[in-house]
C-alpha cells in the first residue's frame, strides 16, 4: 500500500514539475494576456493528466 502511494507521489511530482514547467513556458503569452488567470486552467490540466495516468496505472 505504501509502495503504491510512493509511486503515485512520484508520478504527481513528475507531472507537476516537468510537464507543468514546460506548459508554463509555452503558455506565457496567454498568461500575460489573461493577467495570470490562465494558471488556473493549467492547474486543472495538470490534475486531469495526473488522473489519466493514475487510472491507467495498474499494480
Amino acid at each position: 500500500m505504501f509502495l503504491t502511494f510512493g509511486i503515485l507521489a512520484i508520478i504527481f511530482w513528475i507531472v507537476n514539475s516537468i510537464v507543468k514547467g514546460v506548459l508554463k513556458i509555452l503558455t506565457l503569452p496567454l498568461r500575460f494576456i489573461t493577467l495570470g488567470l490562465f494558471s488556473l486552467v493549467l492547474n486543472m490540466l495538470m490534475m486531469y493528466i495526473f488522473e489519466f495516468v493514475v487510472n491507467n496505472y495498474s499494480m
